[in-house]
């Protein structure tokens, strides 16, 4: 199976690491957080922050491979792999909050036109 997300690959390099069996809870205790959290990671509803990318580096993780699935081609590539990867974060949750806005709105909206409706329905 080819790792096509964050959490498939950092699952298959904590495999790669300490064997199939065993591996998640050796990585939780390595990164010093739950497993839960950590299944989080796993199963990409939510992505590591820059603390875990630190100690995940520490663990000598390949983060370029880790963030992006591939391998720098240059210091300056696997330097960057991390700030880039959280700087696309930022830019999502800045999408995600701009989102709920329009959502909000719209709601508002929404309710307005149901009291009109319902003013309607009344006559």
């Amino acid at each position: 199976m080819i790792e096509t997300t964050v959490g498939q690959r950092l699952r298959k390099m904590a495999e790669d690491k300490w064997g199939k069996r065993g591996a998640i809870k050796k990585l939780a205790d390595a990164l010093g957080i739950k497993m839960s959290n950590l299944y989080i990671y796993l199963n990409d509803k939510s992505s590591p922050g820059s603390d875990v990318l630190l100690k995940l580096n520490e663990l000598d993780f390949d983060l370029s491979i880790l963030l992006t699935g591939k391998p720098a081609n240059t210091p300056a590539e696997a330097f960057n792999a991390p700030y880039n990867y959280l700087n696309e974060l930022d830019k999502k949750k800045a999408e995600i909050k701009a989102l709920n806005e329009k959502i909000k709105n719209l709601e508002k909206k929404v309710a307005k036109y149901e009291k009109v409706v319902k003013i309607i329905k009344d006559v």
